[in-house]
């Protein structure tokens, strides 16, 4: 039987936290109130991500929401991660990025287009600056765009790789540097436009103007293809 959302009563908390032991009082729409044998309670945020079950502490319960959340302030955080939730994040993911960008951490988007800035001045060629912009917005910034830059991972750049390592590879080629220079910038304390450090997103051994273009294969044939997983 489904539980109907705000079923939950402002009577119904307080008569659970005066008598004094553990149990949980549903308010349906994924909230949730435990309440303690200390007469205390903290709401939580349920939901599911594929088989997996999750629960996401939202705050403790304050009626007069000072220190924590109300019944009403409650609803209308579990509103926010169930609009979350319909456009398919997971919601403790989503409040970790959150939170990352509150505290200064950037997603792959934001210091993609950092490194660009520094780099693509040094390329005569405007054609060859458009490539580097429009590789990353059709290839990378699809899977990667939102991805705190720390947590930048092989699996992820197999993802780009992998569908164009043989039909686009000089594109491919061109994408392989740009997330450990990114990751470089990412994890420097410089903010956003501030000279970069040593070996940091702009740092290349050629700066004649143009992409470098090692050969990755013998006389120059093509890379070798990026190991599955």
């Amino acid at each position: 039987m489904t539980l109907k959302r705000r079923s939950l009563t402002i009577a119904a908390i307080r008569s659970a936290l005066a008598a004094g032991r553990r149990r949980r009082l549903f308010d349906g729409g994924n909230l949730v109130l435990p309440v303690y044998a200390n007469g205390r309670a903290s709401w939580l945020f349920r939901y599911s991500v594929g088989r997996s079950k999750r629960e996401m502490g939202l705050g403790a319960y304050d009626p007069a929401n000072r220190d924590g959340l109300s019944l009403v302030a409650a609803r209308e955080a579990a509103d926010e991660w169930r609009a979350v939730l319909r456009r398919g994040l997971d919601p403790i993911e989503e409040r970790r990025r959150r939170d990352m960008r509150a505290a200064g951490g950037r997603t792959f988007r934001e210091t993609a287009e950092v490194c660009l800035d520094s780099m693509l001045p040094r390329f005569r060629n405007p054609e060859h600056r458009q490539q580097w912009r429009s590789t990353l917005r059709t290839y990378a910034f699809p899977v990667l765009g939102n991805v705190p830059v720390n947590e930048v991972e092989i699996e992820h750049v197999l993802r780009v790789l992998t569908p164009i390592w043989h039909t686009r590879t000089e594109t491919a080629v061109r994408f392989v540097p740009l997330p450990s220079r990114a990751l470089a910038r990412g994890s420097s304390s410089a903010p956003p436009g501030a000279e970069e450090p040593a070996g940091g997103c702009g740092a290349r051994r050629r700066t004649r103007g143009r992409p470098d273009r090692r050969r990755a294969g013998p006389r120059g044939g093509r890379p070798r293809r990026p190991p599955s997983r």
